[in-house]
């Protein structure tokens, strides 16, 4: 059984990840979608824009899996660290 406390520290931790990542990435988006439009870009251009799409619209998608997952259930994993501490990451399934 997971600490009620915890499990609110993590609910608030996602939702002010989410709160403020989703904005800056949505104008992010929208501003490359734009510039898609421009016909002075050349094709290595275009190719640029669209690989910084793809990647941004992983960013989106991972927002959404954490605004959607069930807290009490989270999974983690090692994390490799250069430290000699051991991390733990969330367990994310994309």
């Amino acid at each position: 059984m997971c600490n009620i406390g915890y499990t609110r520290g993590v609910k608030e931790t996602i939702g002010a990840v989410c709160h403020h990542t989703s904005q800056p990435l949505q104008a992010a988006l929208g501003s490359l979608e734009l510039l898609l439009f421009s016909p002075d870009l050349n094709i290595e251009q275009t190719r640029y824009v669209n690989d910084a799409l793809d990647a941004l619209n992983r960013a989106a998608k991972v927002l959404l899996l954490l605004q959607t997952m069930d807290v009490d259930k989270l999974e983690t994993e090692d994390y490799p660290s250069a430290g000699a501490e051991k991390l733990k990451i969330l367990r994310l399934d994309l």
